[in-house]
């Protein structure tokens, strides 16, 4: 898979420079480990998106810290 149609999968699930793991096995899951793992390098490397669990946008953020 090359970069362009990689940056075009990932693009719906980016939000703030994050994508979560469920988002990445929504949209590559159908490819065998190696080829993941190859993907994930590409994408936290080269675009220098993070992986979470959760997406933390600024607005949790601040909704969070008024809680406090």
């Amino acid at each position: 898979m090359d970069s362009k149609e990689i940056s075009k999968t990932i693009r719906p699930y980016v939000v703030e420079s994050q994508m979560t793991y469920d988002d990445f096995e929504r949209a590559f899951g159908s490819l065998d480990r190696r080829e993941q793992y190859n993907i994930i390098r590409f994408i936290e490397e080269k675009l220098h998106i993070l992986f979470v669990d959760e997406l933390l946008t600024k607005a949790k953020v601040s909704s969070a810290k008024n809680i406090s």
